[in-house]
């Protein structure tokens, strides 16, 4: 009983910092992550050697390196288009593809996020989404908590690296996998996008746009399996994402007839969107051309072998946000001080979410590491028993909200799920998909995503106040995959 208390104790702190004490994220990180290096340097039980915690401490400083990449030339974008004008073209944009501003947050949520997320990871869609959500007139809090749902389809993400991960982990093929995750998803899309429409006008924007909804949620329905049996589970939500995209656009758009007003102003929408269109070019070319991509994987690479740790700068998500921070200083017609004087402003709003980062995943590298983590899942496991089927979501889900991360929620818990699988008779698949998409979708509540969410609006140090926030949508994606899980044991007679 006290191991299992003490391996819980630094995300009670963090968690305890966070939604009790409202601390900021920065010192919540900082907090858990003392407690987690104490009990790993003194309880036995969870006992790590001196060069055990500093290679924890390491890797978890060397996965925030993957991530503040990402989020610095994110920053940096938003701040130049913002500088430039772009921002406010972009919502004259927004403004002109029909329907109201609910139904555009359900574009830009639901099939666009997942886009973004399956082309790049990370949350960038958070990166991009917030902004244009802020566009549509949001306050920062409500486009933060609004951005966050662009992590719907977290399973395919990054190319689906998180889910490769698992199905190795499991002994799965991928597509297996894949298609087991866009089955626990069917009641995962509409939830999502309700949710967009709630968030974006209220009830009376839901009643509005039902029809709307449940066109976008058959589609990315559609993307995740079909795209998954098509294409492959890299491909299913880049391909699906923008094509559901395309599909909602064209439908709103047939609502509006477009202006004189509209057509005059076509030169400055080119310059305005011309950033994000280098990005979506260079991300696809770099993950779909093959020889493009075996070349930047293989240069330029920051390696730490000892840590396992591997950031190939050229391919990563920030090289390419980077290259089109650069085509907006060119587009957008700015020049060298007010690129330094962003630059600054960038930096300023980077680091204290970096450090805030940096905390929480030394946390759970060290909780990882120490196996606490996996304690905490065992006591659960043991105490439940056969009803451990209706916990295996939330223990996946509580892996995703510690990590931040759907391969680091992989790599701490899917061999587990598989051995309880087994013991308790049921397919691997079945518990191998709760583990995955749980884990996956909880990552949008976490505290590194939200750290993410925070700086991009101007939030940073009032992330207790959005996790308090984001949490019931987590649980309740915990429970609408619990549901889906269980009318798939049914069906196989379990």
């Amino acid at each position: 009983m006290l191991d299992a208390l003490l391996a819980a104790s630094p995300l009670v702190v963090a968690v305890a910092a966070l939604l009790i004490l409202r601390r900021s994220a920065l010192v919540a990180g900082a907090w858990g992550c003392g407690c987690a290096l104490l009990v790993a340097a003194l309880w036995p039980s969870f006992a790590l050697p001196a060069d055990g915690l500093v290679l924890a401490a390491a890797r978890g400083l060397l996965v925030t390196l993957l991530v503040a990449y990402v989020v610095f030339f994110g920053l940096l974008l938003y701040q130049l288009m913002a500088r430039g004008q772009a921002i406010a073209s972009l919502a004259h944009i927004l403004a002109t593809l029909g329907g109201d501003r609910a139904a555009r947050t359900l574009v830009l949520c639901l099939p666009l996020g997942a886009f973004f997320e399956g082309a790049s990871g990370f949350g960038v869609g958070i990166v991009i989404v917030a902004p244009l959500l802020l566009a549509l007139g949001y306050s920062p809090a409500r486009a933060a908590l609004l951005a966050l749902l662009t992590q719907n389809a977290v399973p395919w993400g990054a190319l689906a690296v998180g889910t490769l991960l698992g199905a190795e982990l499991a002994g799965l093929a991928p597509d297996t996998l894949g298609v087991g995750c866009a089955y626990l998803s069917l009641l995962l899309f509409p939830y999502f996008g309700a949710l967009a429409l709630l968030l974006g006008g209220g009830p009376k924007a839901l009643r509005a746009h039902s029809l709307l909804l449940g066109l976008a949620s058959v589609l990315m329905a559609l993307a995740a399996w079909g795209g998954t049996r098509l294409l492959g589970v890299e491909l299913a939500m880049v391909v699906g994402g923008a094509a559901t995209a395309a599909v909602l656009l064209a439908v709103l758009r047939r609502r509006e007839v477009a202006t004189p007003a509209e057509t005059a102003s076509a030169l400055s929408w080119t310059r305005a969107v011309a950033p994000y269109l280098a990005l979506v070019a260079g991300l696809l070319l770099s993950r779909l051309v093959d020889p493009l991509r075996a070349w930047l994987l293989t240069h330029a690479v920051l390696s730490v072998p000892p840590a396992g740790f591997t950031l190939p700068l050229l391919y990563s998500p920030g090289f390419w946000l980077a290259l089109a921070c650069a085509v907006a200083v060119v587009a957008l017609r700015l020049d060298r001080a007010t690129v330094g004087e962003e630059l600054g402003h960038a930096a300023r709003r980077w680091w204290p979410a970096t450090l805030a980062l940096a905390a929480f995943l030394v946390l759970a590298e060290v909780m990882l590491r120490a196996g606490m983590t996996e304690h905490l899942a065992a006591s659960t496991a043991a105490l439940l028993g056969t009803a451990y089927v209706l916990a295996a979501p939330a223990v996946g889900g509580l892996a995703g909200f510690l990590t931040g991360s759907n391969s680091a929620g992989n790599a701490m818990l899917m061999g587990f799920q598989i051995q309880m699988a087994e013991r308790l008779g049921i397919a691997p698949l079945v518990l191998a998909a709760a583990q995955n998409t749980a884990s996956a979708d909880l990552s949008l509540a976490s505290p590194q995503r939200v750290v993410l969410a925070a700086a991009v609006v101007g939030l940073s140090g009032h992330e207790g106040a959005l996790i308090r926030r984001a949490l019931p949508i987590g649980l309740g994606v915990v429970v609408l995959i619990t549901v889906a899980e269980l009318a798939w044991l049914a069906l196989l007679g379990r």
